[in-house]
């Protein structure tokens, strides 16, 4: 694996890990950080950017750096292959919980029982992420005579 790849998937599981911690303060209290409406956002932007065809194009304050790189995407793909989820479905789904938890308007319950589900899926995502970030260390060439 080149270094983009590993670089990529390390910053998925530093991304996957935020998530699950923001998801968590939310259920616990309740309140919307900025923190939270950052990273919801910036989580929609990285599944619209999954989307093939895509449906619309996307500006460039919205482009991230996330599914940017074939491990990453191969991260996500191993998810849905252990929830048996077709892609598309699975991701049309997140962008509507993560949208769901932004709006203020939707019950608080109801509100933190999504934010339970997402932190469930960003900890399933983010253990493969860091399982394929040390096979890839492992795997990496040693430096010896160093």
């Amino acid at each position: 694996m080149d270094t983009a790849g590993m670089v990529g998937l390390m910053g998925l599981t530093f991304f996957c890990n935020k998530c699950v911690e923001v998801f968590y303060k939310f259920s616990k209290d309740g309140s919307v950080s900025q923190e939270l409406k950052e990273t919801c956002k910036r989580a929609i932007s990285a599944f619209k950017s999954l989307k093939w065809p895509r449906e619309q194009d996307m500006t460039l304050d919205e482009k991230v750096a996330l599914f940017n790189t074939n491990e990453e995407i191969e991260s996500f793909e191993r998810v849905l292959e252990s929830k048996s989820e077709q892609a598309e479905k699975m991701i049309n789904d997140l962008i509507e919980k993560l949208s769901f938890v932004l709006k203020d308007t939707n019950p608080l319950d109801k509100r933190k029982e999504v934010a339970n589900k997402l932190q469930d899926f960003f900890d399933t995502l983010g253990d493969h992420s860091f399982y394929a970030t040390k096979d890839c260390l492992r795997e990496a060439p040693t430096m010896t005579g160093v």
